[in-house]
């Protein structure tokens, strides 16, 4: 059966005279719907209206042949407009003849070809001022205005005899000259200067002197010489300096001042030549190829190697290693075959680095061999990292030899049993007592499959107070911080109040 539900109602009365926030009210006199609103007013929201008719403060309803008398808005969107039965062509725009509204012609003004300009606030058009769409051309009678000059047919034209004319002065008046400055066959002196004036231009035979270049070089400079010497003064600014026919040599030679090359240096050419640095390197040493040269050899050695930070892929120590500082291993998998292993302080620390995530088991295990599978299996004690949960296991047929994560969703994975006497401050357990015990400081918690009491629990520690109920039944406080039992009520009728019990009922919103 379906619920009863009424609304407030009337047959004579044709204004409910108050009405609740929500609430609904329908009188039979008028056939109106009214709702209750926030400000305390009663708001006609439905029933009988005037189809086909705009009536203030009724909803639009359409009549019979779908329209209405008159609509109005302040801000009206469409989408198309039908003007007597047309929605009117490309271009058309909406005329009135005075009496109707229908899509005519859009307005222009002038001949053919004119170009539309306003005219006062009216489209208008001149023979001065046309084009052409068919070869793109646009004509003006006389002439055109920029800023505070102008031109006219007198002072600009297109002909192909002044082509390259603007106001009768030719173009090529206005063209800026540049000009290249070379130095060929020129001999420049001592502390001469060459920045930006020599753009680009190789030096030619003309520099077979053995003058001293002093000065500023930029551009690509190249000294066919026999000798050519660069005194202190030397500046190289932006520039490349070669020798074609010419060699650069120095003998026994010691330079005072700082000296940097940039290119690729030899030092020595034999095994026999002995290079001595006596200063102190602040750059970088580099091979030029990876992993391609060595620093000495199994035959000739450096005594000492002393660095502050020594970062190899592989080494290989003949003789003992001796680690005064902390030892740090970053490796995956470090093997100790060893039999045993002798460790000086009281704490052991895992998982050090673990400081930005938590995805990675923490405890130990060990490998043992189950004879009655003929198998190898797993035990040990972990923190999983997925649950946060602690586990004591064994059987475990997962190989944990450089794995992080112990898979406890294995069917081989089984708790292991610990034999042990707890005692703590609520629960004491041993061969013969097990004691739970609940204060203002130890909170017991109890998780069972099931559990049985020989008395119904009191509602004031978390009961009922009932042993039995019936089908359907609803418990309901009761004033002796017990429960009371509310039975199954009529079919249709609703769990309501009736202002001081919970009971069965109707809803009737009632009548005015």
């Amino acid at each position: 059966m379906a619920n009863l539900i009424q609304i407030r109602r009337s047959l004579s009365t044709a204004t409910p005279s108050s009405l609740a926030n929500g609430e609904l009210a329908f009188t039979a006199n008028g056939n109106v719907l009214y709702i209750g609103s926030p400000n305390g007013s009663i708001v006609a929201i439905g029933g009988y209206r005037n189809p086909g008719v705009l009536t203030a403060n009724q909803a639009l309803v359409a009549n019979s042949t779908g329209y209405l008398d008159v609509v109005k808005a302040a801000n009206l969107i469409v989408t198309a407009i039908n003007a007597n039965g047309s929605y009117g062509s490309n271009g058309q725009v909406l005329v009135t003849n005075g009496t109707a509204v229908y899509w005519g012609p859009s307005g222009t003004a002038g001949s053919n070809t004119q170009v539309q300009f306003n005219d006062s606030g009216v489209a208008n058009g001149t023979a001065g001022f046309t084009f052409d769409k068919t070869t793109n051309t646009l004509s003006i009678s006389n002439t055109i205005t920029i800023g505070s000059g102008s031109l006219t047919s007198t002072n600009f034209s297109g002909t192909a005899n002044n082509a390259n004319n603007l106001g009768g002065v030719a173009a090529s008046s206005y063209a800026t000259k540049t000009y290249a400055d070379t130095a060929a066959g020129t001999a420049y002196s001592n502390a001469a200067t060459y920045a930006g004036t020599i753009s680009g231009t190789a030096y030619s035979n003309a520099m077979s002197d053995t003058l001293s270049r002093s000065g500023t070089y930029t551009g690509n400079n190249t000294f066919q010489g026999t000798t050519t010497t660069f005194n202190s003064n030397l500046n190289i600014a932006s520039a490349n300096i070669s020798a074609v026919s010419a060699n650069f040599t120095v003998n026994n030679a010691t330079i005072t001042n700082n000296l940097t090359v940039s290119g690729n240096t030899t030092l020595g050419d034999t095994s026999s030549d002995i290079i001595n640095v006596n200063g102190i390197v602040t750059g970088n040493v580099n091979p030029s190829a990876n992993v391609t040269y060595y620093l000495g050899n199994n035959t000739s050695r450096w005594l000492e190697v002393h660095t502050a930070n020594l970062h190899a892929v592989t080494g290989t120590f003949d003789g003992s290693v001796q680690v005064s500082g902390d030892l740090v291993v970053t490796g995956n998998l470090t093997t100790t075959n060893v039999n045993s292993v002798i460790v000086s302080d009281p704490m052991i620390y895992l998982a050090g680095n673990n400081y930005t995530s938590d995805l990675v088991d923490i405890g130990f295990s060990g490998n043992y061999y189950d004879l009655s599978a003929n198998t190898q299996r797993h035990t040990g004690f972990i923190r999983h990292a997925s649950t946060d949960q602690y586990y004591l296991f064994k059987n475990l047929t997962q190989e944990l030899d450089g794995v992080n994560v112990v898979n406890i969703a294995d069917p081989s994975f089984v708790l292991a049993d610990i034999n042990a006497r707890i005692i703590s401050g609520g629960l004491i357990s041993n061969s013969t007592t097990v004691a739970i015990t609940a204060n203002s400081t130890v909170n017991v918690a109890i998780t069972a499959n099931t559990l049985t009491l020989s008395s119904p629990l009191a509602g004031t520690s978390g009961g009922t107070g009932l042993s039995s109920y019936t089908n359907q039944d609803i418990l309901v406080a009761n004033s002796t911080n017990g429960f009371s039992k509310l039975s199954l009520g009529t079919a249709g009728y609703v769990l309501q109040s009736n202002g001081s019990a919970i009971v069965y009922d109707v809803l009737d919103g009632g009548s005015f």
